[in-house]
């Protein structure tokens, strides 16, 4: 939760839980305004994924939840959730690698 936290500069308002992150989500009052929506891009998450598969079951959906809460307010700016890989690397020719 801290380096959830950090990464995405949630105020010190922010419990460091799940509903806490759930709610700074939907309440995004604490960024700066943003007319064509906000995205969250999540990196090195495979190794946590694997780690705690539980906990990255929850914020999984409280990301999903995030995204659908401002889906359903209309038109307007919103949350883009992205789960970013590694660009793979080019196979030698022969696929040898």
């Amino acid at each position: 939760m801290r380096r959830c936290g950090d990464a995405l500069r949630l105020p010190e308002w922010v419990g460091g839980n799940w509903d806490a992150l759930a709610d700074a989500l939907r309440d995004l009052s604490w960024l700066p305004v943003a007319a064509e929506g906000r995205l969250v891009a999540v990196t090195g998450w495979r190794g946590y994924a694997g780690a705690r598969p539980a906990e990255w079951e929850t914020f999984v959906e409280v990301l999903e939840e995030a995204v659908d809460f401002w889906r359903e307010r209309g038109p307007g700016p919103g949350l883009a959730v992205v789960l970013a890989t590694p660009h793979p690397r080019p196979h030698p020719p022969g696929g040898l690698l």
